[in-house]
């Protein structure tokens, strides 16, 4: 018997090896594998072996950056010191598949969506966040963009179509573009603040729209068709069982339910962040069409 240990680790070793065939002819195609240490328990005594395994086939233009790179962009991004006098972060979470990875910081820039709609209950912020994305299949292209979290639950909220995010171009360990890729991700945040305002609207709108069926049919129909039926079907569950505090159901609450279902899933996978974008943007845009033109 034998039993893998670091094939959860993220930050495991990775190489990139040219395939071949079984003949010897050369491939085009690269394998970028992942270093895991098995321990094996079949004899008296117990022996640690070291292997390789595959994460995924790619092109000769792939990178390949170890995720390990990826984590220390990101603390030098939120220990740069001109970042850390406006924001202070700390990590809120960690993803990997043994392919793909994602690591998500939040900071202490706060916005109010709304007053709290009972005396008892503290106002409803949401904070600024930062997610890192990685892949070593080729799927998903080193990247930084801007991401949500809701304080009271630590909801993620993630956005596509309204969060800015910049591809990273170039490979970090040359000095001078690891200087530059850095630039770029504080220019986003310069900027990218600034582009909160339509998602912080929208937000506003949706916490103060009591919500009816009329509503939930037009938000489905309309804005997240595409949602798989047993994925809404979740959340809609999730939107039924939780309490709503003493206050009639609004947009917003609809919303968390939704965010709160992909967020926090046990068995996460790669999908509930895909889905999670889209069912934001969904949401977003039902705001923009529906309630704010209407209370303009």
């Amino acid at each position: 018997m034998s039993v893998k240990l670091m094939t959860t680790d993220p930050y495991t070793p990775i190489r990139k090896v040219r395939l071949q065939t079984l003949d010897g002819v050369i491939s085009s195609k690269y394998s970028i594998q992942t270093k895991y240490s098995e321990l094996d328990t079949t004899n008296d005594e117990e022996e640690l072996i070291e292997g390789w395994q595959e994460a995924g086939v790619v092109g000769h233009d792939y990178l390949g950056i170890p995720n390990l790179q990826v984590r220390e962009l990101a603390n030098k991004v939120i220990t740069n010191t001109e970042i850390k006098n406006n924001y202070n972060w700390k990590l809120l979470k960690t993803f990997w598949n043994g392919r793909k990875f994602k690591l998500f910081f939040v900071s202490d820039n706060v916005f109010n969506v709304a007053p709290a709609m009972t005396d008892n209950l503290p106002n409803d912020n949401v904070i600024l966040g930062l997610m890192y994305e990685n892949s070593y299949d080729g799927s998903t292209a080193l990247g930084v963009r801007l991401t949500l979290t809701r304080v009271i639950c630590t909801n993620g909220m993630m956005s596509h179509q309204y969060l800015p995010g910049i591809r990273i171009l170039h490979n970090l360990s040359n000095d001078t573009k690891y200087e530059q890729e850095l630039g770029r991700i504080e220019t986003m945040l310069e900027t990218g603040i600034s582009n909160t305002s339509t998602i912080r609207l929208a937000f506003t709108e949706m916490h103060q729209s009591y919500l009816d069926t009329d509503m939930i049919g037009q938000i489905r129909r309309n804005h997240i068709d595409k949602l798989p039926t047993n994925i809404f079907g979740k959340c809609l569950d999730k939107f039924i069982q939780d309490p709503i505090n003493g206050h009639s159901a609004t947009v917003w609450d609809l919303y968390n339910a939704f965010t709160g279902q992909l967020w926090h899933e046990e068995n996460e996978s790669i999908a509930n962040f895909k889905w999670n974008s889209y069912v934001t943007d969904g949401f977003i845009n039902f705001a923009d069409k529906q309630l704010i033109v209407k209370n303009k």
